[in-house]
């Protein structure tokens, strides 16, 4: 690639996050010796986000700034981010969490030296909002034939860690934006048609735990899409099902019709007894 171009495009869709976009963009331009543009995408903010980050760039050249003018859902925003990335690799980052220090340049290193892998990723740190103490350190399996082994009942590449090839991430379609959630799942099963996944041993991201995550208020909604994706791999990507993963299609079935408080407990089970991830 041209020396003109960033090696790496962060990508990081934005929705009233008003209040944590500023760590977050922090977290990636500080020292670290990656070259580096980040891109930032507002999806229809009702508070001060875009002012703030628009702020960010007139300080800083690396940042840019995109602006849908109506809420577009995050699917199409993340395409939308893809296209104006100039990067080789693009490292996503949601608008909340923090990507650890010597996150970038380790990823990029590993992509660099395994040509065969798309797309990486690595530990994470699940903080609290309230306070910022670490609840969980979780690691994940590296190599691609265990990550293939669990990708119907889990995402192999957490997707707020993960760096990906761009071209990969173009040749498989980019995002499917019929999906409100559940949109890294389906696109990896298409991502492993081009190339392996892997994670890194260290902790590369923390991530924050609050009442706004995906995993409470809108977890309902994730468990519909990920029942449709589960559904399309099965159907158009040939996907054959073990006994593993009928359990949580199973599991997942039952949580539509459980409390919204006893559904995120299944799941923690769920993924300590099925996946190769690792409590720290």
């Amino acid at each position: 690639m041209s020396g003109r171009f960033p090696r790496v495009s962060v990508c990081m869709p934005a929705f009233n996050a008003e209040r944590t976009i500023r760590e977050a963009l922090l977290s990636v331009l500080g020292p670290e010796a990656v070259p580096l543009e980040v891109l930032v995408c507002d999806d229809g903010s009702r508070d001060g986000t875009l002012a703030l980050v628009e702020a960010m760039a007139q300080a800083d050249a690396r940042i840019r700034v995109f602006k849908n003018e109506a809420n577009s859902g995050i699917s199409r925003t993340r395409n939308r981010l893809v296209r104006e990335a100039r990067g080789e690799y693009i490292a996503w980052l949601d608008a909340d969490d923090l990507a650890l220090p010597g996150r970038l340049a380790a990823q990029m290193a590993f992509l660099d030296a395994h040509p065969e892998v798309v797309l990486v990723g690595g530990g994470i740190e699940f903080f609290a909002d309230s306070d910022g103490q670490i609840i969980e350190r979780r690691s994940y399996a590296g190599d691609d034939a265990s990550l293939r082994r669990q990708i119907f009942r889990f995402s192999p590449v957490s997707q707020g860690a993960a760096m990906v090839r761009r071209q990969a991430l173009l040749a498989a379609g980019g995002y499917d934006e019929g999906l409100a959630q559940a949109e890294d799942l389906d696109l990896s099963f298409r991502l492993g048609r081009t190339g392996h996944f892997a994670n890194l041993p260290q902790m590369v991201l923390r991530c924050r735990v609050h009442a706004g995550s995906v995993s409470h208020g809108r977890m309902r909604e994730n468990i519909r899409c990920t029942l449709r994706v589960r559904a399309k791999a099965v159907r158009e990507y040939g996907y054959r099902m073990r006994m593993p993963d009928r359990m949580a299609l199973v599991a997942t079935r039952l949580a539509l019709v459980l409390p919204t408080g006893l559904v995120r407990r299944v799941f923690v089970v769920l993924r300590r007894m099925l996946s190769g991830g690792r409590r720290g």
